[in-house]
């Protein structure tokens, strides 16, 4: 997951949340955290976690968390099924509400398929790790409907393995939003320059 950045228009009074407080919020994700067949007993402050969409970090890939500085809320919302629950930051009173995920399998699925292509981007790393690849070393990566922008899939695969700029290639982080997991045929996400390339 990327590091998301806030900025706040009005400062907000920080304080060391209470342990009961983490408890609250543990026990919030806990739905999530089930739905994936995780352990009751996660730590959110300590526990320690790989970054590859699975176990603990495929729940925080279900999840995003909105702060809003001038409410002095934070919303966090299940991405598979558009759940939120809302908790003021300031009040510690207001901790009993829990995410509720509705379809345990349609995350476990959502999650699956969020490996699946963040897996492809591994192999497309590897293919541009050390040379550049022939068009047929990756076009198996890519579905058949592919597009970047507008340049097809033949057009995009000869533009990346006739770039020598292109050796080398990393992802820093990848980002799957509007993931349609009741659709049939999957397409992969459109790329955008990642980091390195720029």
């Amino acid at each position: 997951m990327g590091v998301t950045s806030i900025s706040h228009r009005s400062p907000i009074s920080l304080r060391p949340l209470e342990s009961a407080e983490i408890q609250l919020q543990e026990d919030a994700l806990q739905a999530v955290f089930t739905a994936l067949g995780l352990e009751t007993a996660i730590d959110l402050m300590r526990s320690t976690f790989s970054t590859d969409h699975s176990g603990l970090d495929a729940a925080l890939d279900a999840v995003r968390i909105e702060i809003d500085p001038i409410l002095n809320t934070a919303t966090i919302n299940n991405l598979i099924d558009m759940t939120s629950i809302t908790d003021s930051v300031t009040d510690s009173t207001d901790n009993s509400t829990m995410l509720e995920v509705s379809d345990p399998t349609a995350l476990e699925t959502a999650m699956t398929d969020i490996r699946a292509i963040a897996d492809k981007f591994d192999q497309l790393r590897a293919a541009f790790a050390n040379e550049l690849p022939n068009p047929s070393d990756i076009e198996d990566i890519f579905s058949s409907a592919f597009y970047n922008q507008d340049d097809s899939k033949g057009m995009f695969l000869t533009d990346m393995t006739t770039d020598p700029t292109v050796v080398g290639i990393s992802f820093d982080s990848i980002s799957v939003s509007d993931l349609d997991t009741t659709e049939k045929q999957r397409q992969q996400p459109s790329l955008s320059t990642p980091a390195s390339m720029e």
